[in-house]
């Protein structure tokens, strides 16, 4: 019998009380130490954003019960509850970056009436009275769905350093030297041997983000800068171009060719309703959202090259593409909420981890149960690119009412009853929490990681390339709008890299935003890099807008090309500055050195 059928009768089988599909009143049950405070939402992702209170804040002591009225239902809005141990934090309105960061949870058919508010890592999370009624249910759906052994295998370990792995290290070794090679074409001969790292970034946006990071791309490698860059990086929808670009595989110079037809078709409207491969995806990952339905559209419209709906395409796929150093290496993003701080992830085709918790797992098993740092599921099956770049851009992300009007009912009442079954929210990215069962991480009880799109935090990956100390930054800024200073990202991403204990350039935000190029130098003598800043200063469009026609791509793709290649001769310079310092401090160094010794040779022989 159908597992999903079995479910289906075991939950009609819990009684009202549990369910609550049509009573209009929520129990919650403070079981925390302290005072929590409760707020009722509509949320709304589509068109815009939006998330207003829709009753006064309840104040629940400790160890108390309260009853409270449900929202009433709403077109267009879910209904959510938002709690914290803060009451300031419960506004009228809320942005996006406010709403994510607290505590939030569904109140619908699906979720039941009774909830319980703990406590955890000091901040309040909510289980449902739903979740511990088929405790044994899950536990018989999980064991049945997912069919997985509890081997051990402990050559698969997370590795507990915030050191460069060694796959990475071998790369570089590689890297460097297409780096020099690429150097001598743009400041001519070059003596020395000390190779400047660059890292180029790109920011959120949407589709928006992904043409112009791919226009700037393409024009750094018409003037030679791509082939002397070390690492690549994005946040949300420059992730989509980095993933499109290297698991594609296509070369940069037909890559327009592979990329402008597929974004005629809206986002929303790819075809992604196969059952058997769904299904199969369905039933591989416990922790299945609607950001992974997300991610299967992203797969499908920028990764399909042979009708598999792009589900072939395997981060680690990307290391054989990248190991012998042809390309820089790919990293991208997302970040762990509701901490008091929020914690980066970095996805590489070699490892996935966090600087934050220090803690690495080889890319091949992002997604795998770990337990005390070892791997209890070597036979993993590796998850699809795809469901990564859901993750990468969550910000776009579907509620469960806008996916319903996209995907088959059928399969989406499947998807519902999986995510309630699991305990995961429906509009959260989520990944199996490797870091189980490692108290020093704070993460040790956690079944899963609640990821987020990286924009929500800072919208460029400045923590993942800062901690690997390049010489020289190269920012591409993607703005929704051009019409004031909107480098304020690049100071938060500047304050941000300083709290970490890293030497950066001072922020000048005078005329940054009216100039196709802007460069930040470190004082002199400092170990800071060069920034250099290309911001989109021509044409834009909404970051919801999910189709563009050939009129709109090069709308923003050409006059953002050809900015940046117009400021060529302004980056040599920069990378003839970074060359003489990195290798004429070397010199003197050594000079200095070699003084010591013969001082002491000087006087031992006195």
């Amino acid at each position: 019998m159908n597992i999903f059928y079995i479910a289906f009768l075991l939950l009609l089988s819990i009684p009202s009380t549990s369910f609550g599909i049509f009573l209009s009143k929520l129990a919650l049950h403070n079981k925390t130490e302290q005072t929590v405070y409760f707020s009722p939402y509509h949320q709304q992702e589509f068109p815009r954003f939006k998330a207003k209170q829709s009753a006064e804040t309840v104040a629940i002591k400790s160890g108390e019960s309260v009853e409270v009225e449900k929202p009433t239902m709403k077109l267009l809005y879910t209904r959510v509850g938002l709690v914290s141990f803060n009451k300031s934090l419960l506004q009228e309105s809320l942005t996006h970056r406010e709403y994510v960061n607290l505590e939030h949870f569904s109140i619908g058919v699906t979720a039941g009436e009774a909830f319980i508010i703990k406590s955890f890592n000091d901040q309040p999370y909510v289980d449902s009275a739903f979740n511990k009624a088929t405790g044994k249910m899950k536990k018989a759906f999980s064991k049945t769905v997912r069919k997985k052994s509890n081997t051990r295998d402990s050559s698969i370990q997370v590795r507990l350093s915030n050191d460069i792995c060694d796959q990475e290290k071998a790369f570089i070794q590689k890297r460097e030297k297409r780096v020099k090679k690429a150097l001598k074409k743009i400041i001519g001969p070059v003596s020395g041997d000390n190779i400047p790292h660059v890292a180029i970034m790109g920011s959120g946006g949407g589709y928006r983000a992904l043409i112009g990071y791919w226009a700037a791309l393409d024009a750094l490698n018409k003037i030679g800068i791509w082939n002397t860059c070390m690492y690549a990086s994005g946040v949300s929808g420059s992730t989509w171009l980095l993933s499109a670009l290297y698991g594609s595989e296509k070369s940069l110079d037909t890559f327009t060719d592979y990329l402008q037809p597929r974004l005629k078709k809206n986002l929303l409207k790819q075809n992604i309703y196969k059952t058997h491969t769904m299904r199969k995806l369905l039933h591989r990952k416990p922790d299945f959202t609607m950001v992974d339905i997300w991610g299967m559209l992203i797969s499908k419209a920028l990764l399909d090259v042979d009708s598999s709906m792009g589900l072939n395409t395997k981060l680690s796929n990307i290391a054989p593409f990248i190991d012998n150093g042809s390309m820089p290496l790919y990293i991208c993003t997302a970040v762990h909420r509701g901490m008091k701080e929020v914690k980066w992830f970095e996805y590489t085709p070699y490892e996935v981890g966090s600087q934050d918790y220090e803690a690495y797992i080889p890319a091949r098993y992002a997604g795998a149960r770990f337990n005390k740092g070892i791997c209890i599921e070597p036979s993993f099956k590796e998850y699809p690119l795809g469901l990564h770049c859901g993750v990468f851009g969550s910000a776009f992300a579907m509620d469960a009412q806008r996916a319903a009007a996209e995907i088959d009912n059928k399969f989406l009442d499947l998807v519902v009853m999986k995510t309630r079954l699991s305990g995961v929210q429906l509009s959260t990215g989520s990944l199996t929490n490797f870091m189980k069962g490692i108290e020093t991480t704070g993460m040790g009880k956690s079944e899963y990681l609640k990821l987020v799109d990286s924009a929500y935090e800072i919208n460029i990956p400045m923590p993942p390339c800062i901690r690997r100390k390049p010489d020289i930054i190269i920012v591409i800024n993607l703005p929704e709008t051009i019409k004031k200073d909107e480098a304020g990202v690049l100071r938060k991403a500047i304050e941000d890299a300083k709290k970490r204990g890293y030497s950066m350039p001072e922020y000048n935000p005078e005329g940054i935003h009216d100039s196709p190029i802007t460069v930040l130098r470190p004082e002199p003598g400092s170990d800071a890099p060069v920034i250099i800043y290309l911001p989109n200063i021509h044409k834009t469009y909404p970051t919801t807008k999910l189709a563009y026609n050939k009129k709109e791509f090069n709308s923003l793709y050409k006059p953002m090309k050809k900015g940046i290649i117009d400021s060529k001769d302004i980056i040599y310079d920069v990378y003839k500055e970074v060359w003489n310092r990195k290798n004429s401090r070397s010199e003197n160094i050594n000079e200095e050195v070699f003084e010591e010794i013969a001082d002491e040779l000087i006087a031992e022989a006195a």
